[in-house]
């Protein structure tokens, strides 16, 4: 291999540990929100039943 093929090696390497390092950075991120979500619904589930509104639903009959 040449001095070139190795330069260019390398710079595909460094490159891909950015991207990597950047998508790692989003699964956290998202992750996180994940977490929250879960949480929020958490506090929800644990309130009385009567404060959760359920769907309305209407039905006609012509």
């Amino acid at each position: 291999m040449d001095y070139r093929k190795i330069k260019q090696l390398i710079n595909k390497l460094e490159k891909l540990q950015k991207e990597e390092a950047l998508l790692e950075s989003k699964i956290k991120k998202i992750k996180e929100q994940i977490n929250i979500t879960q949480s929020e619904l958490n506090k929800l589930l644990s309130l009385p039943n009567n404060n959760i509104q359920q769907p309305q639903t209407s039905s006609t009959i012509n």
